[in-house]
């Protein structure tokens, strides 16, 4: 949140939980973009693969006073044939 980019585009040491970069989009809308994550990890607890080129965007909501809203989206262009998205 403080104006960092990610690292260079040839990451070349990925890290379990990859790089994280914030910013807010509007007023109620906070979105975090994920890159360089360890390929040994998995998407989620089934245990679904994806490679060096995985990238993550969450998109935090505020909906009103007491609903926030995510949606995750999961794009990895070379493991799978198209962005996946969570709530769709």
């Amino acid at each position: 949140m403080d104006g960092r980019q990610f690292p260079s585009q040839d990451i070349s040491e990925p890290r379990w939980y990859g790089y994280s970069i914030g910013k807010w989009e509007d007023d109620t809308t906070f979105v975090v973009q994920t890159v360089g994550l360890d390929a040994r990890t998995w998407i989620d607890n089934v245990g679904r693969p994806h490679s060096g080129d995985l990238r993550v965007e969450e998109r935090f909501h505020r909906v009103s006073h007491d609903i926030l809203e995510l949606t995750l989206t999961i794009i990895d262009p070379t493991m799978y044939t198209k962005p996946w998205e969570c709530p769709q």
